[in-house]
């Protein structure tokens, strides 16, 4: 999932046969609000308000559809610091899984989400240093036509007064 700061799903993918109460409305869910307010407690909304990586297993989800599953979730932040979006997994039920497969799937979802987020803040950070970069661009451009003009002038002036020299003397 990816979700703006607000908690609307801007994006989901994957194999919500996993998940039936949701299997019939995969992609509709996109544009809700998806929050504390609207679906109880969520691992993306207190990754957004902790402004660090959350996961809820089992039945630390508010929801009972996701009781048996592993959600984790991590904060994207601008250069600034603030949380813009949240990038969330959930896994599929974990039936009848060993203490030890629940343990490595939440480190691992966790863990990739994690890289993910930063991957994402260094490219957010490379798109607005591009943009000032074609800022100054643009910049040093019309300074340069700038400069010209006034080279052209002064150089026009100059051979005026040494015409205007020359006639005196």
């Amino acid at each position: 999932y990816l979700f703006d700061a607000s908690g609307v799903i801007l994006l989901n993918e994957g194999d919500w046969n996993n998940f039936p109460p949701f299997s019939a409305c995969n992609n509709s869910r996109i544009g809700i609000v998806s929050n504390e307010h609207s679906e109880g407690t969520t691992a993306h909304d207190l990754c957004v308000r902790l402004r660090q990586p959350v996961q809820l297993v089992g039945p630390e989800h508010y929801c009972s559809a996701f009781q048996n599953s592993i959600a984790s979730a991590v904060p994207v932040k601008n250069e600034a610091g603030e949380v813009q979006a949240a990038l969330a997994m959930v896994s599929k039920p974990l039936l009848q899984a060993d203490e030890r497969a629940v343990r490595d799937a939440c480190m691992h979802s966790l863990g990739l989400l994690v890289s993910m987020a930063a991957t994402i803040e260094s490219e957010l950070k490379l798109k607005h240093v591009e943009a000032q970069m074609q800022d100054i661009s643009r910049k040093s451009a019309l300074f340069s036509k700038e400069l010209q003009t006034t080279k052209h002038k002064l150089t026009s002036a100059y051979s005026a007064l040494q015409a205007l020299v020359s006639l005196c003397f």
